[in-house]
């Protein structure tokens, strides 16, 4: 059972490979938001047709938004009992045994049942000492950015032209659309498509009214 926390909330974590049950690398498909696809495709030196081919499932949710997802089923980065993508995992990976939520409100969550042996192991940790220690301070505030984009597509309702445009602007980083440099920092790349994303959906719903 997840339960929600707040700032104060502190816990005891410590992966340890060697009692590893891998409940982290199964489950549920995560979907994965253009930022986290942009440093998984960096760190591996694919394409973004290879990666997607490769790795992951390609969706649209109701709204009309695509995703691409990572199966957990289990996770294809998943190398024998460890992660080859460690530097580049995503914020659902970093996060655990938290875990963020967006249910009408942003929320953080303790997966207090996981089936975990690092859960209650290591030094007590409060939440900012933890997003700092797995390194997710940028995955926090992209993510964040993400979820306020995600409700811009929802209210702006579903379109098929929008999806193929919104596919290729978001996920595909082989081409640089207009101010999107591929020198900049991904923070920068993904920030910048956004933009132009939501310049798109304010575009074709002031066409459609």
């Amino acid at each position: 059972m997840a339960v929600a926390v707040d700032e104060d909330f502190s816990f005891r974590f410590r992966c340890d490979s060697s009692r590893c049950t891998l409940a982290c690398c199964h489950g549920h498909a995560i979907a994965l938001n253009p930022y986290e696809v942009l440093r998984i495709k960096e760190y591996l030196g694919l394409s973004s047709e290879e990666l997607e081919e490769r790795y992951l499932l390609s969706h649209y949710d109701p709204s009309g938004l695509p995703l691409l997802m990572l199966s957990r089923d289990p996770c294809p980065f998943l190398r024998g009992r460890r992660c080859s993508i460690y530097p580049a995992r995503p914020l659902a990976c970093r996060l655990f045994p938290l875990g963020r939520l967006c249910d009408g409100e942003v929320k953080t969550v303790f997966m207090a049942d996981a089936c975990c042996p690092g859960i209650g192991r290591g030094e007590r940790l409060d939440l900012g000492e933890y997003i700092a220690e797995q390194e997710a301070e940028e995955y926090v505030a992209m993510w964040e950015r993400w979820v306020s984009f995600v409700e811009a597509v929802e209210e702006a309702g579903p379109s098929r032209m929008r999806q193929v445009f919104l596919k290729i602007l978001l996920y595909n980083f082989d081409f640089s659309p207009r101010g999107a440099e591929p020198s900049a920092s991904p923070e920068e790349q993904f920030l910048t498509r956004l933009a132009l994303a939501e310049e798109l959906i304010s575009r074709t719903g002031a066409e459609a009214k």
